[in-house]
């Protein structure tokens, strides 16, 4: 009896093993993904280590392409942004990049800081879009211009003090056929006093040249340079908004907010390849003092703090190109401006007539 237990037990083994199936051998069988079949011979803690060590592996490598595609995508943005500030400053462009003459767009263009940069950007090789009030001194400006350089120059008459001046000066821009690829936001004029101004039009008025028309500006022309990839801007404030006395409530608070409009600006279209720049001159020499009252003042202040109006615009385009966001022009200004904060400093500037 118990051998014949025996007997047909061995026979069901027997059975049992022949009716496994066999893995095959063939490289085919490889094809199909089955790991087990890779890594067949090896013990099942090896295989789970083995399988472990390639899912590391492979969520590594993901984020590592995505990085590499990102590092590539960004180096090929900064070429092509220096070809473009290449032929912005006068070489010619490699064969992949077609674009047109630079042009830039200079507001309070009539004198001043304004003139300046109109004849530095013109010896640059842009063109120029040149806008004020006054068109006498501009269209003798664009044919002294011309002649030096050749430059195409657009003149056009506006008052940005209106609220509606932005849009229709976009308009004809658009009109006329131009691209403008670099903005400067130069017009403004010398504090008044808010308080004591009888007619709030006035006031209103002051309002909107300094802060509301550099904003609608920028509204207008920035968005066709994100569209091309490429744009300057450069919004003329002053080192009174770093410093402001008790006696100023309308110039200085008027170029901080630039200050901090520009700020907000550069960090959020550096992507876009649109640099914008905040230009604090300190005391300069222009017509802007030529008023009876800010020449009394100009006489009563030491000559050392004054800077000739090449080196301001030097410098501004020069600190634009290189993506500062904001810029204090003139080195004595860079030292002293933390000691201009100070209380003390405050009242002698008070002392020594000075209103920054």
């Amino acid at each position: 009896m118990d051998q014949r237990h025996k007997g047909t037990k061995s026979v069901a083994r027997l059975v049992s093993q022949s009716a496994r199936p066999t893995r095959s051998t063939h490289p085919r069988s490889l094809s199909g993904g089955d790991s087990g079949v890779i890594f067949g011979r090896l013990k099942p803690g090896a295989l789970t280590i083995l399988r472990s060590l390639w899912l590391q592996v492979g969520c590594l490598f993901v984020p590592f392409s995505v990085l590499i595609g990102k590092v590539l995508t960004a180096a090929e943005k900064h070429k092509r942004n220096r070809q473009i500030n290449r032929f912005m400053m006068g070489a010619v462009p490699d064969s992949g990049i077609l674009m047109s003459k630079p042009r830039a767009l200079i507001t309070g263009a009539s004198a001043g800081l304004g003139r300046e940069f109109a004849r530095q950007l013109a010896a640059d090789g842009k063109d120029l879009v040149l806008v004020a009030r006054r068109v006498e001194p501009m269209e003798a400006l664009a044919e002294e211009l011309k002649n030096a350089y050749g430059t195409d120059v657009d003149v056009i008459q506006a008052d940005l003090s209106d609220r509606e001046t932005p849009v229709a000066l976009f308009d004809e821009v658009q009109q006329r056929g131009l691209v403008v690829d670099c903005l400067i936001n130069n017009a403004g004029a010398a504090g008044i006093d808010l308080l004591r101004t009888e007619d709030w039009s006035t006031a209103h008025d002051y309002l909107e040249l300094m802060t509301s028309s550099v904003v609608a500006m920028c509204y207008f022309f920035i968005p066709p340079m994100q569209q091309r990839g490429y744009g300057r801007v450069l919004n003329v404030a002053s080192v009174a908004g770093y410093v402001t006395t008790p006696s100023d409530y309308s110039y200085g608070p008027t170029k901080s907010y630039l200050i901090a409009f520009s700020r907000g600006l550069s960090g959020a279209l550096r992507k876009d390849g649109i640099q914008v720049t905040a230009l604090c001159p300190g005391f300069t020499h222009t017509d802007f003092h030529a008023s009876d009252k800010l020449t009394r003042m100009k006489r009563s202040s030491p000559k050392f703090i004054w800077y000739d109006a090449d080196v301001v615009v030097r410098e501004g385009l020069k600190a634009l190109e290189k993506g500062r966001d904001t810029y204090l022009s003139g080195r004595l200004y860079r030292y002293i401006i933390p000691l201009m904060r100070l209380p003390l400093s405050q009242r002698l500037i008070a002392a020594l007539g000075i209103k920054v």
